[in-house]
């Protein structure tokens, strides 16, 4: 019993010296060593570790902000992709996210490498496997799964005949007025 209590004692005492652990008090060796993890990381497109996101906070705020901006731009990208319909879709969008990447952005190498880490993880899931490839290819999906009346009220309908306004002047009254 009271080996398991010495243990669990050691064991808070241990999670309560990493939470209090403050970068400032960390040897110059360590600080570079921890840097040079955080660059290595960054270059990879990886995801900080929360006490690396909290030593980048504290010893150097411009990167954190440099870090917090590339994360929401590959988590962006994560989201547009997860909507996509096709892989074709899933390709323009790719296109679009690693273009937008300006070639003056001081961040570009790690921008590129987070956005290319998160496409390799959306290449790699079951969700991308089921997608159709192109858009005839979705098309030819949805015309299979509909009922036969369905799908030639919708192939009729057309958008661009179609428009609020019309609806309204369809209901309003007509007046016969002999001249």
């Amino acid at each position: 019993m009271e080996v398991q209590w010495k243990t669990k004692e050691q064991l808070g005492e241990y999670v309560m010296e990493r939470l209090n652990h403050d970068p400032r008090q960390m040897s110059d060796k360590e600080r570079n060593r921890m840097s040079e993890r955080i660059r290595a990381k960054l270059k990879a497109g990886k995801k900080l570790s929360p006490e690396e996101i909290r030593f980048l906070q504290q010893t150097d705020p411009a990167a954190y902000m440099e870090y917090l901006r590339i994360r929401q731009m590959a988590d962006s990208l994560k989201a547009q992709l997860k909507s996509a319909r096709t892989k074709q879709e899933v390709n323009r969008i790719i296109a679009a996210a690693l273009n937008s990447v300006s070639d003056k952005d001081p961040a570009k190498e790690y921008i590129i490498a987070a956005m290319n880490e998160v496409i390799k993880e959306f290449k790699a899931t079951p969700e991308y496997k089921k997608l159709p490839d192109t858009d005839a290819d979705l098309a030819k999906k949805k015309r299979k799964s509909q009922p036969k009346g369905t799908a030639n009220q919708e192939e009729d309908f057309n958008p661009m005949d179609w428009s609020p306004l019309q609806e309204v002047i369809d209901e309003l009254p007509t007046f016969d007025h002999p001249a």
